[in-house]
């Protein structure tokens, strides 16, 4: 290259003066200010600059010197432009991610409602009223009904263990704790069973009344005085076999009511196989009792429904049964009873009997109060007599269980009042077993006791100490002074 020019401008960064030959000091000072820029990158852009020993930069000859002013502009124009664009670039990311977030909670804002000052609710249990108490702070909204409730717990059953000792160890009524378990059998608890405990304290529900019409059948109901006895055979803890109890049996025959048909009506007491079954089946010897051989044949005769009225299943008897449950249609048999259907009225409606032996108590002497009891044992009478069957109440059997044993003369009281007022027949069960070994109870106070040989219809002298022979022999009494004066 030749020398066309003196310019003595100096290369950036160097401390000597060296002369580019073709290129003129403008050129040379332009070329001095990008040395920064990378060999490389410019000459993407057509630049011929190369690096010399030194790090002074130098160009080629046969470049113009306003080519290089100009591509040098163009160069960092363009390299600008870049920058630019990546800054907008994240301008508008930035903003993009700022609105969201504004968006976001603008629409949360809007959605949302704000909760409410706390409240109470008052919750009342039925079937007793409690006073409403209102705390001053406290606001009370609204008052629910609710249905009893449970606090349950589990048992094992245990080898000797019974129903009547489960319930007794937790404190809860034997007719609750066979209510929590339908799917046991209360006379024949298995060894490892468990068992729903519930919690004894709860109330129970008060039954709904069957609706019924009082004036239809109030010449039947609550006489003044009972009406002469008209048994010609007298058995000394049978009474009140009266006109009143022709004058429901004819009204229940106006209603389809089968002679020669009897339902039982009772708990654990009645239901046990040993009562009144072995007669059905003809497994029976009377002994001096012969005289009863007629009213056997007389009610072995009709199908009551799964069988003659001796063995037939009961739709109003099961074991832990009281007072109430006989009224209550959450006891009924689903599979025979109508909806809302007591299983009272659902047995008198499908088996349709004549009579009823009723023997309720024994499960209400530690969980129902006198009061109650008698308006239970009222409207059990009264369902009855507005049916045309003729109720036979029996009283029950002592009760062996410390501070309950009193109970049970207090309940045969009432049964005795009832049936006076009623005017209908009672056999006297507590009394025909007075004298005998344990008042004729098993080892467990409260069941009556069964021979040791098991044959409770076998009516010898020695059998006629256990409470079982004597309930049968006694219901027979019953049946056939009842048949004898009224049904013949």
């Amino acid at each position: 290259m030749g020398r066309s020019a003196t310019c003595t401008a100096p290369i950036v960064g160097s401390t000597s003066k060296t002369f580019c030959a073709g290129v003129n000091c403008a050129a040379r000072k332009t070329i001095a200010v990008i040395r920064a820029i990378e060999t490389p990158a410019l000459r993407n852009f057509g630049l011929g600059f190369i690096a010399t020993s030194g790090g002074r930069y130098a160009s080629h000859a046969t470049i113009a010197e306003y080519n290089v002013s100009v591509k040098l502009q163009i160069a960092i124009a363009k390299m600008n432009q870049r920058h630019i664009l990546r800054i907008i670039i994240l301008i508008e990311l930035t903003a993009c991610v700022f609105l969201t977030a504004v968006l976001t909670y603008l629409v949360r804002s809007l959605n949302t409602t704000p909760n409410p000052a706390p409240v109470a609710i008052r919750v009342t249990h039925t079937p007793a009223p409690l006073a409403t108490l209102k705390p001053p702070s406290t606001t009370v909204i609204a008052t629910i009904t609710l249905m009893p409730t449970m606090t349950l717990k589990k048992y094992k059953v245990a080898l000797g263990d019974t129903l009547w000792d489960i319930a007794l160890r937790f404190n809860v009524p034997l007719e609750r704790l066979i209510a929590t378990n339908p799917n046991i059998d209360p006379d024949k608890l298995i060894v490892g069973q468990v068992l729903i405990i519930p919690n004894p304290i709860e109330p129970l529900p008060m039954p709904t009344a069957t609706k019924t019409n009082t004036a239809s059948f109030s010449a039947l109901t609550a006489s003044p005085s009972p009406s002469p006895n008209l048994s010609s055979r007298q058995y000394p803890f049978v009474s009140s076999i009266s006109a009143n109890a022709r004058e429901i049996f004819l009204r229940g025959q106006k209603l389809g009511n089968r002679r020669d048909v009897f339902s039982k009506v009772g708990d654990s007491i009645t239901v046990a196989p040993v009562y009144l079954t072995p007669i059905g089946q003809g497994k029976y010897n009377l002994h001096t009792y012969n005289d009863l051989e007629s009213v056997i044949q007389y009610f072995s005769q009709t199908a009551a429904r799964d069988g003659n009225s001796f063995v037939n299943t009961s739709l109003t008897a099961k074991g832990g049964w009281s007072a109430w449950t006989v009224l209550n249609f959450y006891a009924a048999d689903k599979r025979y009873c109508l909806p809302d259907e007591m299983p009272l009225v659902c047995e008198y409606r499908i088996v349709k009997p004549s009579v009823a032996i009723i023997m309720l108590g024994t499960t209400d002497v530690e969980q129902t109060t006198d009061r109650v009891y008698e308006r239970y044992m009222r409207q059990t009478i009264e369902v009855s007599i507005n049916m045309g069957v003729i109720p036979i109440l029996s009283t029950i059997p002592a009760y062996h269980r410390t501070a309950f044993d009193k109970r049970v003369p207090t309940i045969n009281s009432i049964l005795f009042k009832l049936a006076k007022e009623y005017d209908v027949p009672v056999m006297d069960y507590w009394g025909s077993l007075r004298g005998r070994a344990n008042d004729g109870l098993s080892s467990d106070g409260v069941h009556p006791s069964n021979p040791p040989n098991g044959d409770a219809a076998d009516f010898t002298s020695e059998a006629l100490e256990y409470g079982f022979t004597v309930r049968n022999l006694l219901t027979l009494q019953a049946l056939d002074a009842v048949w004898r004066n009224v049904l013949k």
